[in-house]
Formats: structure tokens, C-alpha cells, sequence
């Protein structure tokens, strides 16, 4: 994800006042790159799934760990709807130590 991001809409699912899924564009071309999910509905953001290329196939799935700073990005690199590798940043510094094909 690269560029400032521009929010493009939410979405209350349960009606607590709180968005549980945010759409966002990184590029600054009005489409959506990424949609953060609150699965639980506890105010966090669990995962995000991004269609980088805007073609309306997941391209791309973070997940972050609700106990350590533990951070996970999922790459389906030929979009067939499976992940083909995982980079895992385990302290949340941007680099990713492991690194891995799936």
C-alpha cells in the first residue's frame, strides 16, 4: 500500500455506531485498493484484502496478530484465489523476517 489514502466509504454491519469495513484508495484514482475488516466487531481492524490493480480480484490479504505485534501479507501473485506466499513482519517495523512460498 503506497500513497495517502483516501477514505472512500464505510459500513456499520452490526449497528453499533462503528464502521466494521472501510474501503480506501491508495492510488488517488477513486477506485477502491483496500478494505479493512473488523470480523469480531470489537472497534479493530482484523484483516485487509486489496485488489492492488483494480481488477476486482484479491491480490492480497494482511492480517494482524491480536496478541503480539505480529503482522502477516498474503500474496496471490498469479490471482487464482490462492495465496502463493507469506511475508511475516514480526514486530510490526516493516520488514518482513520470513518470508515464504505457500
Amino acid at each position: 500500500m503506497t500513497g495517502e489514502p483516501i477514505f472512500i466509504e464505510g459500513e456499520d454491519t452490526n449497528g453499533d455506531g462503528t464502521y466494521d469495513k472501510e474501503i480506501w484508495d491508495y492510488d488517488g484514482n477513486g477506485m477502491a485498493d483496500v478494505i479493512f475488516i473488523d470480523e469480531n466487531y470489537d472497534g479493530v481492524f482484523d484483516l485487509a484484502i486489496q485488489d492492488m490493480n483494480e481488477n476486482g480480484i484479491v491480490d492480497g490479504k494482511i492480517t494482524w496478530s491480536t496478541t503480539t505485534t505480529e503482522k502477516k501479507y498474503y500474496f496471490d501473485i498469479d490471482e487464482d484465489g490462492t495465496f502463493d506466499a507469506v511475508f511475516i513482519d514480526m514486530d510490526d517495523d516493516g520488514d518482513y523476517e520470513i518470508k515464504k512460498k505457500l
